[in-house]
């Protein structure tokens, strides 16, 4: 396309001069006034020519930013972040927008499995467009296509169709054709950790209990999750109901309703602000597991009406590693918990005591115990099964002790290659 606009704009300026070589051949009398305005004629004819050069050269740097790896790399970084297929195909939608300067893009899915499309290319025959490989183009009078990639059942497509549409240039097509490779390999990936660990969990189906590696891995995993949900949570939804608050407290003057709203919304924000601090701790990561705990026991307490003490004996904690720290942070977080909706204990002991061969955690309360008949009829008590798998995926053990009104005793230790780092 570049190359084509230069040698139009050539031919042009070609044609011009000719013409007023032409003119001036057959002037009478050519006078100097004549020369000169022939001679003013090619100066300005040349520099436009230039100028028109030197504005597609321009312009094929912005259209063609394959030449311009910190794009390439800003996509990349994007896409790690996405979490569905149909999320990255969308990204590399708006990113052919904008560069192209095209707003009518497309993404079309073929259903490999019942063989549908879904928004199919026109002017394209079915059999052609499943044929095209990752990165390729086909192009027809009134519409381009571009092949993106192939996921679990999907093929996905981007495409343009209209009267006067322009067909991209040979680097657009290459520096898209390299976003499309970089899209299918991760969607490669991705089916390569889906199969995996379909396999494990066939593997394991029998088993309620998952090694400790796995386990670990499925906790790794559980914190992204929360950290992410927590994040979303905070920066979309409480940003948007304090927004809706202010202007409700413009008006809550105007009638006793408007009041109650503002109140009821005020507490709404301050419970989805306590949901954020319980799924993702800003300071999990950046204080000690002594300070977090110190933290957690203190939001307890003005949450409940219960006295808990904390004990901390602890001497080496520069050494524990992050995956100690986090996992022994929940254990605590879901036995208070659990404290919290189940025990009605008034007085709460929590325990970390570091020993020369381990670590032991020892929760301790005056609550009205477990009462295990009712326990083990359940199929799914998940609070005290994760506490269980976290102690396991440390290579840890446990001890509970509880009788009916006689409170509850929970007690684990964590060998010391668990928590150095």
């Amino acid at each position: 396309m570049g190359n084509t606009i230069l040698i139009r704009s050539a031919q042009v300026a070609g044609i011009g001069w000719m013409v007023a070589i032409t003119l001036f051949m057959l002037y009478p009398a050519p006078s100097t006034n004549a020369v000169y305005s022939l001679l003013l004629f090619t100066i300005v004819l040349a520099t436009l020519w230039v100028v028109v050069v030197l504005t597609q050269k321009a312009r094929e740097q912005i259209i063609c930013p394959g030449l311009h790896g910190q794009r390439l790399l800003h996509f990349v970084e994007e896409c790690q972040q996405l979490a569905t297929v149909i999320e990255i195909v969308e990204l590399l939608r708006d990113e052919m927008k904008d560069i192209l300067a095209e707003q009518d893009i497309c993404i079309a899915i073929y259903n490999k499995q019942q063989q549908h499309f879904q928004h199919p290319p026109p002017s394209f025959e079915r059999s052609l467009l499943v044929s095209l490989q990752r990165g390729e183009w086909r192009y027809a009078e009134d519409c381009w296509t571009m092949s993106v990639g192939e996921g679990l059942q999907e093929h996905y497509y981007l495409y343009c169709a209209r009267a006067d549409i322009k067909r991209p240039d040979a680097a657009a097509e290459q520096y898209f054709s390299l976003l499309a490779y970089h899209v299918q390999l991760l969607l490669h990936n991705r089916l390569l950790v889906h199969s995996h660990v379909d396999e494990w969990i066939h593997t394991h189906a029998t088993s309620i209990h998952s090694p400790p590696p796995v386990a670990q891995m499925l906790f790794s995993i559980s914190e992204a999750e929360r950290k992410k949900l927590s994040h979303d949570i905070h920066d979309y939804l409480i940003q948007e109901l304090i927004h809706m608050n202010r202007v409700i407290e413009h008006h809550r003057h105007e009638n006793q309703d408007m009041q109650q709203l503002h109140e009821q919304m005020q507490r709404n924000i301050g419970y989805l602000r306590d949901r954020c601090f319980d799924l993702s701790p800003p300071f999990l990561q950046q204080l000690s597991l002594q300070e977090s705990l110190r933290l957690l026991v203190d939001q307890y307490r003005s949450r409940n009406r219960c006295e808990i003490e904390l004990i901390c004996r602890v001497q080496r904690e520069e050494k524990f590693s992050e995956v100690f720290n986090i996992n022994v942070y929940r254990i605590a977080q879901e036995l208070l918990n659990n404290a919290a909706k189940h025990a009605q204990a008034e007085y709460i002991v929590l325990s970390l005591v570091q020993k020369e061969d381990g670590m032991l955690l020892v929760y301790e309360d005056n609550g009205i115990g477990i009462d295990w008949d009712r326990v083990n009829q359940q199929q799914n008590h998940f609070g005290l099964t994760g506490i269980k798998e976290r102690i396991k995926s440390m290579n840890g053990t446990h001890v509970i002790a509880s009788t009916i009104n006689e409170g509850l005793l929970f007690k684990c230790e964590f060998p010391r290659d668990s928590y150095t780092s």
